[in-house]
């Protein structure tokens, strides 16, 4: 089941953290759930797994916290649970999770496609923002939505993703200059020197994003 296309990703600043956590904290633990659901493979979020997934090792960051869950207190643990959910909490908002449901351990979460479409990124770093990571494309995607040409765009996209480049001055029969202006400035296109309009690796991104929000066939 696909994500429904009426929902607009937000652009949180990522910084803040449960008290006595810092922002730095927060990126490390929004990481370490990432991880989790890229490199199991999973489609909901497990609690007791997660720990012992992570406290195993596994997942590959975050060893510096493992002595303190290990080790600490139950009021060390009930700290990092605090922890957990905040970083759950912000990846539900920008749109790579999902509450689906709540049962007798609590609510629920689902990975969304977008962050299936991230998860290769994802893997291939020990450590990273996750907010650097997407908002590029949740960006775009959000801009997109918001344009009253947003069908056009997607299909240009399409087009560009299947043929490869456009002329630019043939562009110009699809889609109006503020338009094509407006993707360049997202680094969704790119016109090379020879005149050529060309998606870029961010548009190829968004492109999935909306295919999947949308049903749209590529």
């Amino acid at each position: 089941m696909s994500d429904p296309l009426t929902i607009k990703p937000t652009l949180p600043s990522g910084a803040g953290a449960p008290s006595p956590f810092n922002a730095n904290d927060a990126m490390v633990w929004k990481a370490l759930v990432c991880k989790y659901f890229c490199k199991n493979r999973i489609e909901t979020f497990n609690r007791d797994d997660f720990y012992e997934t992570f406290l195993a090792g596994r997942l590959e960051a975050g060893d510096a916290y493992i002595p303190s869950l290990k080790n600490g207190s139950d009021e060390d643990r009930k700290l990092f649970e605090k922890l957990l959910n905040f970083s759950i909490d912000s990846l539900t908002e920008i749109g790579l999770l999902s509450r689906i449901s709540k049962d007798t351990s609590g609510t629920v979460y689902k990975k969304t496609h977008r962050l299936d479409i991230f998860c290769d990124d994802i893997m291939k770093y020990a450590m990273f923002d996750v907010y650097w990571l997407v908002n590029p494309i949740l960006e775009a995607e959000r801009e997109i939505i918001a344009d009253p040409n947003c069908s056009k765009i997607v299909a240009l996209l399409q087009t560009l993703k299947k043929v490869g480049h456009i002329k630019a001055q043939e562009i110009n029969r699809i889609i109006d200059y503020s338009t094509i202006t407006k993707l360049s400035q997202l680094g969704i296109i790119f016109t090379p020197l020879e005149g050529s309009i060309i998606i870029t690796s961010i548009g190829t991104k968004v492109l999935s994003v909306m295919s999947k929000s949308s049903n749209l066939k590529d």
